[in-house]
């Protein structure tokens, strides 16, 4: 009985541990998220790894256009920000923080209207399929998100 009862203990601090893993890079995962429309390139991390940055970055600068007047900047050509988030198990978009920017104010709003492109995304009922591991275990993703502006 006590070694049932400690089999028990250990399993539980080994399920515990697992839920508090830190995010898998892209590189560490088996299967990459996929962003509904991408399901064909499932089977290959890199395509769909491209898919999902297309998709989202496009969805991204839609909104900043949205939002933002961009005749104030009239100096600059392009305007690149790059985005890391927690794509957790559930496919939702969780914690953007700014990496690198050439501009401070539209990287703030970049991340601003990526949290509202993932609402938008969780209201509509899309959703982004999570990425797994080699155990076929949905798990969080750390995903980096380049966003380039081109200002006519």
């Amino acid at each position: 009985m006590k070694k049932l009862i400690l089999l028990h203990i250990i399993f539980l601090c080994i399920y515990a541990k697992a839920q508090q893993m830190e995010p898998l890079s892209v590189d560490e995962v088996e299967t990459m998220a996929v962003f509904q429309g991408c399901e064909e390139f499932s089977k290959e991390v890199f395509l769909a790894n491209s898919c999902l940055t297309k998709n989202l970055s496009d969805l991204v600068v839609d909104e900043l256009f949205s939002i933002i007047q961009f005749q104030n900047l009239k100096d600059t050509n392009q305007i690149y920000v790059n985005l890391k988030f927690t794509l957790t198990k559930n496919g939702r978009i969780r914690n953007p923080i700014i990496l690198d920017s050439n501009n401070e104010k539209i990287a703030q709003q970049s991340k601003i209207a990526l949290l509202r492109v993932a609402n938008k995304l969780n209201k509509n009922g899309d959703f982004i399929s999570p990425a797994r591991n080699k155990e076929g275990m949905p798990v969080d993703l750390s995903f980096n998100l380049p966003i380039i502006l081109n200002i006519q």
